[in-house]
């Protein structure tokens, strides 16, 4: 795998000016194969996110495997984009640097690149949604990591944690005005190439959410409650908690109903983009 050696540089060499193109898909919850992935004490679930951006950045869905029983070792991931977010349970998470934290329901985590972790305490109900730049991972012990130098610019770089709290919601901070907004800042970290936030509905307008485009890729999966999707020459879906939707720039889509409390997490890429009604979009 390519290592940075170049300021501000990603593997592939996509910036926030040049994004990936996702291609559209859907990935219920029930579907694909639990693996033992890089990290025998876990089982993962391929999220279809690979595929959608050609390899720029994967997804995976993370339960707690049959060997959780001790705690993984100290691993270092060659990514330019390490990020999670807790679906359920719980976490304990020891840096290289002999730090730790608890991860609970809510909360995500972001790793500079190469930089040393371990899980070390999981709750029989852990899952956790994994998102990663570039697809291929590759994953390395100690002695490995010990040839790969940590780029300079990133030699300061700190793992950072964002954390579940009512106080964070912000109604309003994004284009729709009947939805609170959650930042999970990851805007400056990626340079501007992704930003993802949570976002949950606070009232449901009778014309529900129009058709509308984004001249960004967006990639989600609902938290909370159901939402039903139209994407233009696709067949209507309806998603519930665990099931995740990707569309590419310039896709053509509404959202006309949703239930109470309706809540997604949502991957935008870049992280700077404007909403356009679909009938000024089509003239």
């Amino acid at each position: 795998m390519q290592d940075r050696t170049r300021e501000g540089a990603w593997i592939g060499d996509w910036t926030a000016e040049r994004p990936p193109a996702f291609a559209y898909s859907v990935r219920r919850r029930g579907e694909g194969e639990w693996r033992t992935g890089p990290t025998a004490a876990e089982e993962y679930r391929d999220l279809g996110l690979a595929i959608a951006s050609g390899g720029l950045m994967s997804a995976v869905h993370i339960r707690r495997g049959a060997a959780m029983e001790s705690a993984t070792s100290i691993e270092y991931r060659n990514l330019e984009f390490d990020w999670s977010y807790v679906l359920a349970g719980s976490v304990t998470i020891e840096g290289e640097d002999g730090t730790g934290d608890t991860l609970n329901v809510g909360d995500s985590s972001c790793f500079p690149p190469l930089w040393g972790y371990r899980r070390t305490a999981y709750s029989a109900d852990y899952e956790e949604l994994r998102i990663a730049v570039p697809a291929d991972l590759e994953v390395m012990d100690q002695s490995a990591q010990a040839g790969k130098a940590r780029p300079a610019h990133l030699s300061t770089a700190r793992p950072t944690v964002n954390r579940e709290s009512e106080a964070v919601y912000v109604r309003g901070n994004g284009p729709r005005a009947f939805m609170s907004y959650r930042d999970l800042d990851t805007r400056a970290m990626t340079g501007g190439r992704i930003h993802i936030h949570v976002v949950r509905a606070e009232e449901l307008p009778d014309e529900g959410i129009t058709y509308h485009t984004h001249n960004m890729s967006q990639w989600f999966v609902e938290l909370k409650g159901w939402m039903d999707v139209l994407v233009e020459g696709q067949e209507p879906a309806r998603l519930y908690p665990g099931d995740f939707v990707s569309l590419g720039a310039g896709t053509v889509h509404a959202v006309p109903r949703y239930s109470e409390g309706h809540t997604v997490l949502e991957l935008c890429s870049p992280a700077e983009y404007n909403t356009v009604d679909a009938v000024a979009a089509q003239g």
